[in-house]
């Protein structure tokens, strides 16, 4: 018996006709785990790692640790009439497939985020790659305000912060994302 491994590689591309973003993916087939799990991790560090063929070269590929993303994540339960966690369970899938692990923060009360970053340790949050909020506006205006009233804010500014929009109203997130 023969087993196979499917590494599928999703991507995106602007397409020369429409101009609009068109979604693919790709099949590559591996007989060996081994083999496969490591052309997934060469992927995943080339794809999120600036100038990585510049910093790496083929002998090093084999050396490389396992790729993995931290992000901090912050769910309102009650955010779009109690879809946000819906919401985010669709996204965890996606992210954890391209090697994110994460801290996933269910607020509890109105300012729950702001006091959650305002009272972590720096080294706790220097941590992660990202922050991404699961919400209306709120958690995003939260989260910003619990980062520039920190001691070492300076430090923190660069964490780059991923709204993923959840509530009935929007307009930060549509202005953020808006070209």
């Amino acid at each position: 018996l023969l087993n196979i491994f499917v590494l599928t590689l999703h991507y995106s591309k602007k397409s020369s006709k429409t101009l609009k973003r068109v979604f693919l993916e790709k099949d590559f087939y591996f007989e060996n785990y081994e083999r496969a799990c490591k052309w997934r991790n060469l992927i995943l560090h080339a794809a999120n790692t600036p100038n990585f063929f510049a910093e790496y070269n083929e002998s090093s590929f084999n050396d490389l640790p396992e790729f993995k993303r931290q992000l901090l994540v912050f769910i309102n339960p009650y955010g779009g009439v109690h879809k946000a966690p819906k919401k985010w369970q669709k996204a965890r899938k996606i992210l954890k497939g391209a090697g994110c692990v994460f801290v996933e923060v269910y607020t509890q009360y109105r300012g729950h985020c702001r006091d959650y970053i305002l009272q972590a340790k720096s080294d706790f949050l220097k941590q992660f790659s990202g922050i991404i909020t699961v919400s209306g506006d709120g958690l995003i205006h939260e989260v910003v305000n619990g980062i520039l009233n920190r001691p070492d804010a300076e430090e923190l500014r660069n964490i780059p912060l991923g709204p993923l929009p959840a509530g009935s109203g929007n307009g930060a997130v549509k202005n953020l994302c808006y070209r």
